[in-house]
């Protein structure tokens, strides 16, 4: 398999791609920070560069070029999470008030923001969550959606919700469980597979 992630130098942390034939390869220029998130079946490749390790999100074809994923959400933020194997991604990006924001893009259709469990103009979320809103951590081949919300109407400590984005509605991975705790929350979804 091909693996990729983040390999630190004395200057910037670098994005990277290692297989067991070729051994580890930088894949940004290096004149940046950068981060390898996630890679397909394809070898297309999602992360960031900038000068910020959350930055400029982009992808990389097999090739090695590299291509941005523009913002239209209204914000200089965009982080991409995972890619299936249709090239969809999805991470968070912020938008033009400032809140970061799950999103879906494809090359074809672009950025769209998939929601969030209500208000998130909460003093809560700008103190305590740096203006997270929602943010989408992993997608499956069928587009299913995984990650977590700012829920403005739980109590204090419990406000992260794990989620779950089907068929274009968002649902709180709280309400369809049996968990029957007030004291266990789901937080954050990190994974979703086929099945």
């Amino acid at each position: 398999g091909e693996v990729v992630g983040i390999w630190s130098t004395t200057m910037y942390p670098q994005a990277f791609k290692w297989t067991e034939n070729d051994g580890m390869s930088q894949i940004d220029d290096g004149l940046n920070s950068s981060s390898a998130n996630a890679i397909n079946e394809s070898s297309r490749i999602v992360g960031t560069s900038n000068e910020i390790l959350w930055g400029e999100g982009y992808y990389w074809n097999s090739d090695g070029s590299q291509h941005p994923i523009p913002n239209s959400l209204g914000g200089a933020v965009v982080v991409p999470n995972d890619i299936n194997s249709t090239g969809t991604t999805v991470g968070f990006a912020e938008n033009a008030a400032g809140y970061k924001r799950a999103f879906r893009w494809t090359a074809g259709g672009g950025m769209v923001d998939v929601g969030s469990l209500g208000s998130c103009s909460s003093s809560l979320v700008n103190i305590f969550h740096s203006n997270f809103c929602s943010m989408a951590e992993a997608i499956n081949d069928d587009g299913d959606i995984v990650g977590a919300a700012y829920a403005s109407e739980q109590q204090f400590g419990q406000e992260i919700r794990a989620v779950l984005w089907k068929d274009g509605y968002i649902h709180d991975l709280n309400d369809v469980t049996s968990l029957n705790s007030p004291w266990v929350v789901l937080q954050w979804a990190r994974d979703i597979n086929a099945k």
